[in-house]
């Protein structure tokens, strides 16, 4: 049933493209005013429906799963952002091993990690281990949220006060995405307010019974 119900609502997203592309055509006749006005209510329509349909996708290409260290797959997040000249950075640490599916999650961190450098100029990347359990907690330097919004931001299409009054795109559907991602592979996702900007906490379960060990790097002869 929610397999039937999800194809459906991808559908009529996906159909959605044409009327709003006939708008377009017809809106090219009308005033400079006009045109500028609802051009940018067709432009927000389109990228929600842009996000639904990327939702829709993320979830069908979840693929199967893979033990890797997170770690890496961090590491990998932390390389792309840098490459765009985001202030970011993974603090030192140990390897842990997870099994998940590595697209899936290296989208969640990297939508996480574009929040923080988006809204708080910056990503302060931190990972430990907590018993059976891997913690990566993602600290920026913003404003931070209202205590009230620490849970309604992950609803489908909310956005916060901050984000609704900066230049910033977003429909609201990152957050909602990357818990429900996490969310299956057995984790969870939660914000906090450290005292300054935002912290988000993510719990992924370790892979039972495999003892992890840290690379070794060789070192040159003397």
């Amino acid at each position: 049933y929610i397999t039937d119900r999800t194809a459906m609502i991808g559908a009529i997203s996906h159909d959605l493209r044409t009327p709003l592309a006939r708008l377009r055509f017809r809106l090219e006749r009308a005033s400079p005013a006009l045109r500028r006005e609802i051009g940018q209510d067709l432009d927000q329509m389109e990228a929600m429906i842009t996000s639904v349909l990327a939702f829709m996708r993320e979830d069908a290409e979840a693929g199967a799963r893979q033990r890797v260290d997170l770690r890496s797959l961090l590491e990998c997040v932390i390389d792309e952002a840098e490459v765009t000249g985001a202030d970011v950075a993974l603090e030192p640490g140990e390897p842990a091993e997870v099994e998940v599916s590595v697209l899936g999650l290296q989208r969640v961190f990297a939508n996480l990690v574009g929040n923080a450098v988006k809204y708080g100029d910056s990503a302060q990347v931190r990972m430990t281990v907590e018993g059976d359990e891997t913690v990566v907690e993602i600290r920026d330097h913003g404003p931070g949220l209202d205590p009230n919004e620490l849970e309604r931001v992950f609803t489908p299409f909310y956005r916060g006060v901050e984000a609704r009054t900066s230049s910033k795109q977003g429909v609201g559907l990152g957050l909602s995405s990357a818990r429900s991602i996490v969310r299956a592979h057995g984790g969870d996702i939660r914000l906090m307010l450290p005292g300054e900007g935002l912290l988000v906490q993510v719990r992924l379960p370790l892979v039972e019974g495999v003892e992890v060990y840290a690379p070794v790097r060789l070192q040159a002869a003397e």
